[in-house]
């Protein structure tokens, strides 16, 4: 099973946080062990200024990248 969700802002002034919340169901007479592996991945944006005599003017060249990480756990229930 596989999902992808997008990360709620928390209710702090700092936008730099947010929540993820996933539900496990099992039934009560079985017991054992479950492997999760979560995959993280953020946008960035940055951008390179470059000035220019003539024409004068001031432009700014953006650049993106992705960078993911993952992260696994292991429940037992």
């Amino acid at each position: 099973m596989a999902g992808s969700y997008d990360i709620r802002a928390s209710t702090s002034k700092t936008k730099h946080k947010g929540y993820i919340g996933q539900y496990v169901y099992v039934p009560t007479s079985k017991n054992g062990k479950i492997n999760i592996k979560i995959t993280y991945g953020h946008r960035r944006i940055a951008g390179t200024p470059s000035v220019s005599v003539y024409p004068a003017g001031l432009s700014i060249t953006p650049t993106t990248a992705t960078d993911t990480r993952s992260y696994a756990l292991t429940l037992s229930y």
